[in-house]
């Protein structure tokens, strides 16, 4: 469906070529994911239900039920959203395995020592160094041995900014919350967060690796736009009401100002049909309801159950998502919401330059031949 003629997908044994490629490429296939979705109504042979109601309104949700182990260092920031600032978004990466040859290094380390107090003490040592060790990653383990770290400003500001909202959430008087951030040495994701549209395709999504929380929403919808991808006026949310007013409070102190941030907060907020009666504010069973009659064009007739329906898919195989590691989680579920798409739109997959016939812009990221990401990382 891309305007390439071919996209080469590394065919060698070793995985650390695999792994590089995806890792490489991962803005490149979720560009290429958002711009075609978000613009399937343009495509001629789309079939999607209703189509005269087509991208009218959309739905986001997570579905923790998919979480799976990640390494322990929440420090891992993305800076690509400038209205956000740093954004701590966590390692994705799997952590130490016991068979690791890190862990068994680290292990066999032989020091002899006079006194037999010294011995057991170092033995003692060397288990608890190891065990915490093994909650990080290959590339984050020296934080579980406790070294001076250096202090990084971008992760201190990133911090700043999550406390910020989790001050915010604190003193929210909803009755239905979502946590902004995760307990000390939290080691699963909080699943993916999924953005359907009510003629029930998936138009963006990502995995929630530190929690599901209103800066996250917000970090995850702004990629969408930042991508060039479209979000429809309306959408529906389980806690449509702490978001709106989380954007409204933090409009110039946490989130900077920007078409964007604007495109989102004149979009029209409800409360999806399956989670309003946990709400009990006035606003919520008003303004924020989908029955509310400056909302009624966009909700009336429509499902806001989408994401809770495409969940319950899901956690059918939620065994196999949490076996599958990244970054293969990533191009993995980029290929089957792709599949999942094609085949409520009636959109053929191996229809070649859907997306040029189609009008659909092509991807600004670059995508990298695998010789090339294994010559740089050779050579660094």
């Amino acid at each position: 469906m891309t305007n390439l003629h071919m996209i080469e997908i590394p065919d060698v044994i070793q995985r650390i070529s695999h792994d590089l490629y995806y890792e490489v490429n991962a803005n490149f296939f979720y560009e290429l994911f958002v711009k075609f979705w978000s613009y399937h109504n343009q495509v001629s042979v789309c079939q999607c239900q209703p189509k005269e109601q087509c991208m009218l309104n959309f739905v986001f949700d997570t579905h923790m039920k998919a979480h799976r182990l990640v390494c322990a260092h929440t420090g891992s920031c993305d800076e690509s959203i400038p209205e956000l600032g740093p954004v701590a978004v966590g390692c994705p990466r799997i952590p130490l395995r016991s068979s690791s040859t890190l862990l068994k290094n680290m292990s066999s380390k032989t020091f002899i020592f006079i006194f037999e107090s010294f011995l057991m003490m170092l033995c003692i040592f060397q288990g608890s160094e190891k065990e915490k060790c093994k909650q990080y990653c290959a590339y984050h383990y020296k934080y579980g041995l406790e070294l001076n770290m250096q202090n990084n400003p971008v992760i201190t500001k990133a911090i700043e900014l999550d406390q910020l909202a989790e001050e915010f959430n604190d003193n929210d008087i909803c009755t239905v919350h979502r946590d902004n951030d995760d307990t000390e040495h939290k080691r699963r994701t909080a699943g993916f967060m999924a953005v359907v549209s009510n003629c029930n395709v998936i138009i963006g999504w990502s995995e929630s690796v530190r929690a599901e929380g209103m800066r996250r929403s917000m970090y995850q919808l702004l990629k969408i736009l930042h991508f060039n991808g479209q979000l429809p006026s309306a959408a529906a949310y389980d806690s449509a009401c702490t978001f709106v007013a989380y954007l409204k409070n933090q409009y110039g102190v946490s989130i900077k100002p920007s078409p964007y941030v604007d495109e989102l907060i004149n979009k029209k907020y409800c409360i999806d049909r399956f989670h309003r009666r946990n709400h009990v504010r006035p606003e919520c069973k008003t303004i924020l309801s989908c029955e509310y009659k400056e909302n009624k064009q966009f909700f009336d007739n429509q499902n806001t159950q989408v994401c809770e329906q495409l969940f319950a898919h899901f956690t059918k195989i939620k065994s196999t998502l949490r076996s599958i590691t990244w970054p293969y989680s990533n191009i993995f579920y980029c290929i089957i919401f792709h599949l999942r798409n094609c085949f409520h739109t009636k959109i053929y997959p191996d229809n070649p330059y859907l997306a040029k016939k189609s009008n659909i812009q092509p991807p600004v990221n670059i995508l990298y031949p695998w010789t090339q990401v294994m010559v740089s990382y050779i050579r660094f």
